[in-house]
């Protein structure tokens, strides 16, 4: 079963919070956090019911077409799900620094986003193909801890998540 995109989204805004507070200032550290929620839903790109794919625009969900030819290809939790989707989209988020001074910061928050999501994923029953094209499957937790989609111990996990977040965020609000 999948992690939640929700549950994604805040694991990848968690995990850029310590390059946020590091490095970012002012506006930039808003931005860098949305780059982490970001980073932590591309890799369902290969899931026509993913929530980022579900993402509307005037009504039309444009990021559809290229979620079934991913999903097509490589089907759910393939490519995009391994350490091979993650070096791509990582040199590729980490290229924008070279092409638009001041991009490293938001390119580095895709990348840890990205990377949160292949571990958070690697904690569930499913596991992921971290070394594709080998199709075995890795899991990072015993079996007994491992997570399923909507389960109560993913609330659990969204619920604690969300209270480190505002930790982090009040504990960062109180410094400055």
């Amino acid at each position: 079963m999948l992690v939640l995109g929700r549950t994604h989204a805040l694991i990848g805004v968690s995990v850029s919070w310590a390059l946020v507070v590091a490095l970012g200032t002012g506006e930039q550290r808003v931005i860098w956090l949305l780059c982490g929620a970001l980073g932590a839903l591309l890799p369902d790109l290969d899931s026509p019911r993913s929530l980022l794919t579900g993402w509307q625009i005037v009504g039309l969900s444009p990021l559809q077409p290229l979620a079934r030819l991913t999903h097509r290809t490589f089907g759910h939790r393939g490519a995009l799900h391994s350490l091979l989707g993650w070096g791509v989209a990582s040199c590729a988020f980490l290229s924008l620094g070279l092409l638009f001074p001041g991009a490293c910061g938001p390119g580095v928050a895709l990348s840890l986003g990205y990377l949160s999501h292949l571990l958070a994923d690697g904690c569930t029953k499913t596991g992921i193909p971290l070394l594709y094209p080998r199709r075995q499957r890795y899991r990072l937790l015993p079996r007994a801890l491992r997570l399923s989609t909507g389960s109560l111990a993913e609330e659990a996990l969204f619920a604690i998540l969300g209270a480190v977040f505002i930790a982090q965020l009040l504990v960062t609000l109180h410094s400055f």
